[in-house]
């Protein structure tokens, strides 16, 4: 539920009037003729009416920006050692995993190199490849090889 600034100023001049959570849900809910908030968000409201002098919703700071020491910390880390891992990038710099990941990627343009084992072709496999080919075309040929 979101409460508009009325709702919200009525809350907290109760709450300094009687100090009792209860009694100012009671009161909203006769007042206001809907559910009344939460007992935190009461006391969030105080407690932030009495830091600021007032119940507007403050301005969210948002993702703590990345300083160029920690891209050039993840820069230094990768160059070291080109194979090591996000995960353990971010245990050994003390930065989270999700901001290492986004340095990396963004900001270094580095990408994952994943090897890929493959079965080593043999001397013998054109020889191979060549006899399945002709002996697959001679079946094409024949009549009802596709018709079953």
């Amino acid at each position: 539920m979101a409460a508009n600034g009325s709702e919200k100023a009525f809350c907290v001049l109760k709450f300094h009037d009687c100090r009792s959570v209860t009694i100012v849900q009671r009161q909203f809910r006769i007042k206001f003729g809907k559910p009344p908030p939460f007992d935190n968000s009461i006391r969030r409201w105080y407690a932030q009416f009495q830091e600021t002098g007032c119940v507007c919703k403050t301005k969210s700071t948002g993702r703590p920006s990345v300083t160029e020491e920690q891209v050039e910390q993840v820069r230094q880390a990768f160059l070291q050692r080109p194979r090591k891992s996000i995960v353990r990038g971010s245990r050994e710099m003390g930065i989270t995993q999700p901001t290492v990941w986004r340095i990396s990627r963004k900001r270094l343009k580095l990408k994952p190199y994943r090897l890929m084992l493959l079965q080593k072709l043999q001397p013998d496999n054109h020889h191979r490849r060549t006899t399945f080919c002709t002996e697959l075309q001679a079946l094409m040929e024949e009549d009802g090889f596709f018709n079953d």
